[in-house]
């Protein structure tokens, strides 16, 4: 892409680089939600065959916005969590023959939109996390699409998990005698014992 062009496409709230260097290929991330307009992706179409992958979590992008996606036929991941898609138009993404991961993560979908997207070939990967799909939609999505992984998140809330130990706050590492050590741990609440003779 015209150097020049990619200059003037910088601004304080959409970055364009190069994803390695003298590298054709573009990664263009949008920010300031406040600051985002649909033109905006419209403007990148000078360097649509360069930019390869696309950030616009958080964005107000709607439906009718990927249909401008569609034409940046070298895509590879594509990200749209947290946006204003609602899944209607997700067939756009069909159009793009190289696009590999796709984040939906907190968008309003159902099973059968995202399905859809079976049609594309060259997909991997597509995260699901809170998007609201039960564990029932998510298996059928597998069994239907085995060739991509559906990524739903990791859930917490049953997880027992293990603290680890405390830390003994000092500078020095060597002393003669006798030395006055204080525990802290990171975690607010945690409850510190400790042994001298070596019994729980």
């Amino acid at each position: 892409a015209n150097e020049t062009s990619i200059q003037k496409l910088n601004t304080d709230y959409r970055i364009i680089h190069p994803i390695a260097l003298q590298s054709p290929a573009l990664s263009v991330s949008f920010y300031g939600s406040s600051f985002f307009k649909a033109e905006h992706l419209k403007e990148l179409k000078p360097i649509k065959d360069n930019i390869v992958t696309l950030h616009l979590a958080n964005m107000p992008l709607k439906d009718a916005d990927l249909d401008v996606i569609a034409g940046f036929k070298n895509l590879r991941t594509l990200n749209i969590s947290f946006t204003q898609v609602t899944g209607k138009n997700l067939a756009q993404l069909n159009k793009l023959p190289a696009l590999k991961q796709l984040s939906l993560t907190g968008l309003k979908i159902t099973a059968a939109e995202v399905e859809v997207l079976k049609a594309n070939r060259s997909l991997s990967s597509i995260y699901i996390w809170n998007t609201g799909l039960s564990e029932a939609d998510i298996t059928a999505l597998r069994n239907k699409i085995p060739s991509v992984l559906f990524d739903a998140g990791f859930k917490s809330d049953t997880v027992v998990a293990s603290l680890n130990a405390p830390i003994i706050e000092d500078t020095k590492q060597i002393f003669t005698d006798t030395m006055q050590v204080q525990l802290k741990h990171y975690i607010k609440g945690a409850i510190m014992r400790y042994t001298i003779d070596g019994t729980d």
